[in-house]
C-alpha cells in the first residue's frame, strides 16, 4: 500500500488483527427519477471534500421561494432532510469554504425585506452562525472562496450594495466599503492568479458588463465584458473562466441555445473573453437566474435551472454538464428517458462483462413478464421479451471469473416451478452446456457468488414445500455443474430470505425469510473449514442487535466499506408476524453486529419484493421495483456512502477532527487535514474495506481510552497546524475502499485520536 500512497515519511507498519463493532453515519438515497423543482435565482456551491454540489433556495414561476437542500453526487440528486435549515429564500449567496470544509450561505429575500443571516452546511445539517459583525441585508450578492495570502469566503455587492466582506468562520470583516456595482452576477477565484474575478452589473441589466479582480485587498478593473445577469465558474484543469446563461445583448442569443463564453487569463491582469461552446440545439435558451459550479472530483462544469427564454416561459429544472476534457455541454438531469414498466418480484444483478445492471421478469399487476432490461447508470434499455417462459421469483447471479450471469428457477401463478439454468448473453437468456442434473425446481430462493471458491451458492426456496438445501454451481471442463452441498448445520426451511457474500471475511451471510408464513429474524453464516477440513458449515450468529424479522427484503454486500446492507421487506418491528407492514429501514452488518442507519435524505417508499444489486462499476447499491399493498413500482434508487465517518476514536475524552479536503477519485490526488493542537500529528491509511477497530488503548499513551482502526496501515507525517497529508490514488484502485485515522500530540504530551473515516475511491 505504501508505494501507492507515497507518504512523505513512513513511520511504522502495524500488523495486528481484531474484532469489534462498527458504528457508521452518513449514507444517502438518491433517485434519477427525482430532482429539484424548476427554479431560478437559487444558489449552488461545490463541496470539494465530499465531492457533491450543494443547491439551496430559489423561486418558482410564481415567485414563491424554495427552502429545500439538494446535493448532486455525480449520478443523481439527493434530497437532504436536515434537522435545521435556513428559511425559504431567493437570491442568497453561497460558497464552499475550503479552509473549514463547510458551505457558507448569506442573506437573500423571502418576499419581504432582504435577509442578513449567516448559515453553514457541513454535509449533515445547517447551523446558523451569530457573528458580532454582520453585513447589511442583501440579495443578489456574489460569493466565492478567495485563497492566496488572505484566504476566506469573499462576498460582494448585491442589489443596492457596493461593499465587500470576508468571512473567517467566526466573524464578518468589511474589506472595502465602495466596490464595483454588481447584482445577480458571478464571482470565481482563479487559482493560477490568486485573484477573485467578478462580473460587475448594477441592476442585472442586459447590457455588456465589466470584469473586476480582487487581489486580497482591493478591486481593480480588468479588460473584458460578458452578458448581463450571467453566472461565472472557473475551470482549473483548463485554466479558463466560463460564463453560463445571461441576458441577451447585441444579438448574441439566437435560436434555442444556451450561450457560453470562455475567459482566458492573460498574464497577471487581463481576461480575454471569446465565444465558447453552446448547448445542443433543441434546448430552450436561458436568460439568467441559473447557478453554476465546477465539480473538482469529476472535472466538469455544472449548471442548473434558470429562466427559459424570458419570464413568460418559466424556469428550468435541467442539470447540464460540460467535462473539461470535452468542452461540450450535455444534459444530466432529467436523465431517465425509459424505465422498466412497474413490476414486483423481478430478478436483478450487475453484469461485470458489460458494466450494466440487468433486470428480468416479474409481475406487473396484471401479467407475468419475461422481458429483459439493462441499466448503464444513467438510463434503462429494453431488450424485449426473452425466450424464457414468464416468471417471478427467479434468482440471477453474476460470476466475474466466468464473465457471465446465471439465472435459475422461478415460478408462476399456476403452480409451475422451474429448474432451468440460463446464461445471459448481453441481450438474451439462453441455455448452456450442463454437466449433470439441476437442483429441484423452486422459486423465491436466493443465490450469491462466493469468490473464495469461484462458485455460485444457492439456498432454500419454495416449490410447494419450503426448502432447506444448499447447492453450489461450479464451472467444469464439461460445462456448468450443480453440486448438492453437505453442510454442518442448517438454517432450516424458508423462502423470501436473502444472501450476501462478505468478501472481507469469506462468509455467505443469510438473513430473514419465512417458513409456513412465520417471519424469521435470525442471521446465519456459511463458511468453509472446520478443524482444518473442507466442510461447509452453517452457523447461526447472535449479534448484539438485529433487524426485525421480515421476508422479501433486499440485501447486498458493499465491498468498498466491508458491510452487508439490508433494506425494506415485509414485517413489523412492533407487533410481530400478524400485523406486518411494508418497510424501508436500512441496516448494515459488519460481521459482529447489525447497525441501523438513518439516511439523512429522502428515502424510497416502503416495499417488499424489490430488486437490488451492487453496481461494482459505480460503487453503489441499486434498488428497483417492488410493491406495497399490491401496487407494483418502477422507481430506481441508489444507496451510497462514498465518504463515511464511523466508529469512536476516543472514548471519554476529546478527539481531534479529521476531514477530507479533496474527494477521493481514482487517478487524482486526495488530501486530508488533521487538527493538531501543537502541530505534531500523523495520519494512518489502510487499504481495504472498513475494518473493525483493533487496538484499544487506555489512558497513559493516549489522553483517554481510544480505539485504533485500520491494521495493517501506513502511518505518515501530518505536521503543522493543521496537519496535512496528500497522496495520489491510482486508476487501478477505483471502486476500492480505504480508511484513514488521525493521531495528534496533545499539549499534555499524550496522544489524541480522531474518529476514523472510511472512503470509496470513485471513478474519475
Amino acid at each position: 500500500m505504501d508505494h501507492h500512497l507515497a507518504p512523505r515519511r513512513v513511520l511504522l507498519v502495524l500488523t495486528a488483527a481484531w474484532f469489534a463493532p462498527l458504528y457508521a453515519q452518513g449514507p444517502t438515497w438518491a433517485s434519477p427519477n427525482a430532482g429539484p423543482a424548476a427554479r431560478y435565482d437559487h444558489a449552488m456551491a461545490f463541496d470539494e471534500g465530499r465531492g457533491r454540489a450543494v443547491l439551496f433556495g430559489g423561486r418558482d414561476a410564481a415567485g414563491t421561494p424554495f427552502g429545500d437542500t439538494w446535493e448532486w453526487d455525480g449520478a443523481a440528486w439527493v434530497l437532504r432532510m436536515p434537522a435545521h435549515s435556513p428559511s425559504a429564500r431567493t437570491g442568497c449567496a453561497m460558497a464552499y469554504d475550503r479552509m473549514r470544509g463547510v458551505t457558507v450561505l448569506f442573506g437573500g429575500n423571502a418576499g419581504g425585506p432582504d435577509l442578513a443571516d449567516t448559515w453553514e452546511w457541513n454535509g449533515a445539517d445547517w447551523t446558523q452562525r451569530l457573528p458580532a459583525t454582520i453585513p447589511s441585508a442583501r440579495s443578489g450578492a456574489a460569493m466565492a472562496y478567495h485563497g492566496g495570502t488572505q484566504p476566506g469566503v469573499l462576498m460582494h455587492g448585491g442589489f443596492g450594495n457596493l461593499s465587500t466582506w470576508q468571512w473567517n468562520g467566526t466573524n464578518w470583516t468589511l474589506r472595502q466599503a465602495n466596490g464595483p456595482a454588481s447584482a445577480g452576477c458571478g464571482m470565481a477565484y482563479l487559482n493560477s492568479q490568486q485573484r477573485t474575478v467578478l462580473l460587475g452589473n448594477p441592476t442585472g441589466s442586459s447590457s455588456p458588463i465589466s470584469s473586476f479582480a480582487w487581489d486580497g485587498s482591493t478591486w481593480s478593473t480588468v479588460p473584458g465584458s460578458a452578458p448581463g445577469n450571467t453566472r461565472l465558474v472557473y475551470d482549473p484543469d483548463r485554466n479558463v473562466l466560463l460564463t453560463v446563461g445571461g441576458q441577451a445583448f447585441n444579438g448574441l442569443f439566437v435560436g434555442p441555445t444556451i450561450y457560453t463564453q470562455i475567459g482566458i487569463p492573460i498574464g497577471s491582469t487581463g481576461i480575454l473573453w471569446s465565444n465558447g461552446p453552446q448547448f445542443p440545439g433543441g434546448l430552450s435558451s436561458l436568460q439568467g437566474g441559473s447557478a453554476c459550479v465546477y465539480d473538482t472530483a469529476r472535472r466538469s462544469a455544472l449548471t442548473f435551472g434558470g429562466l427559459l427564454s424570458g419570464f413568460s416561459s418559466g424556469p428550468s429544472n435541467t442539470l447540464s454538464e460540460m467535462p473539461s476534457a470535452t468542452s461540450a455541454w450535455s444534459t444530466r438531469f432529467p436523465s431517465l428517458t425509459t424505465s422498466p414498466t412497474p413490476r414486483t418480484r423481478a430478478a436483478m444483478e450487475f453484469d461485470d462483462a458489460s458494466g450494466r445492471v440487468v433486470l428480468f421478469g416479474g409481475y406487473d399487476g396484471s401479467q407475468l413478464r419475461n422481458d429483459a432490461w439493462s441499466f448503464d447508470g444513467r438510463d434503462w434499455t429494453n431488450h424485449g421479451n426473452s425466450l424464457l417462459p414468464p416468471r417471478i421469483q427467479a434468482s440471477l447471479c453474476s460470476n466475474p471469473a466466468w464473465g457471465g450471469m446465471v439465472l435459475f428457477g422461478g415460478g408462476n401463478f399456476s403452480g409451475t416451478y422451474f429448474n432451468d439454468t440460463m446464461v445471459w448473453t448481453g441481450t438474451e437468456f439462453l441455455p448452456t452446456i450442463m454437466n449433470g442434473p439441476p437442483p429441484p425446481a423452486r422459486a423465491d430462493h436466493d443465490m450469491v457468488y462466493r469468490r473464495s471458491t469461484n462458485t455460485l451458492v444457492m439456498y432454500g426456496g419454495y416449490n410447494g414445500s419450503y426448502l432447506s438445501d444448499t447447492w453450489e454451481l461450479r464451472s467444469t471442463t464439461l460445462g456448468l455443474q450443480w453440486v448438492h452441498l453437505f453442510t454442518v448445520g442448517s438454517p432450516g426451511p424458508r423462502n423470501g430470505h436473502r444472501l450476501a457474500y462478505d468478501e472481507r471475511r469469506d462468509r455467505v451471510v443469510m438473513f430473514g425469510g419465512s417458513n409456513q408464513g412465520i417471519f424469521d429474524g435470525t442471521t446465519w453464516e456459511l463458511s468453509v473449514g472446520i478443524g482444518g477440513t473442507s466442510f461447509n458449515v452453517w452457523n447461526q450468529v447472535n449479534p448484539p442487535q438485529s433487524p426485525p424479522p421480515r421476508w422479501s427484503h433486499d440485501m447486498e454486500y458493499d465491498p468498498a466499506r466491508g458491510v452487508v446492507v439490508l433494506t425494506g421487506g415485509y414485517g413489523n418491528p412492533l407487533c410481530g408476524n400478524y400485523c406486518a407492514t411494508w418497510l424501508n429501514d436500512v441496516w448494515e452488518y459488519d460481521g459482529i453486529t447489525w447497525t441501523q442507519r438513518v439516511p439523512a435524505s429522502a428515502t424510497p417508499p416502503p416495499r417488499e419484493a424489490g430488486s437490488s444489486c451492487y453496481d461494482r462499476l459505480r460503487q453503489r447499491i441499486v434498488l428497483q421495483c417492488g410493491s406495497a399493498g399490491g401496487t407494483p413500482m418502477n422507481d430506481t434508487w441508489f444507496y451510497n456512502a462514498p465518504v463515511d465517518r464511523f466508529g469512536t476514536g476516543m472514548v471519554g475524552g476529546t478527539s481531534v477532527s479529521l476531514r477530507c479536503l479533496a474527494f477521493p477519485v481514482a487517478g487524482q490526488m486526495t488530501r486530508f487535514e488533521l487538527q493538531t493542537p501543537i502541530g505534531i500529528g500523523w495520519i494512518t491509511v489502510y487499504a481495504g474495506p472498513a475494518p473493525a477497530p483493533g487496538i484499544t488503548l487506555g489512558p497513559g499513551l493516549l489522553c483517554s481510552t481510544g480505539s485504533f482502526y485500520g491494521v495493517p496501515a501506513v502511518v505518515a507525517d501530518a505536521m503543522g497546524s493543521p496537519g496535512l497529508l496528500q497522496f495520489p490514488l491510482p486508476l487501478s484502485l477505483a471502486g476500492q475502499g480505504f480508511v484513514v485515522q488521525g493521531v495528534a500530540l496533545d499539549p499534555a504530551l499524550c496522544l489524541r485520536l480522531s474518529d476514523p473515516l472510511a472512503a470509496t475511491i470513485q471513478l474519475p
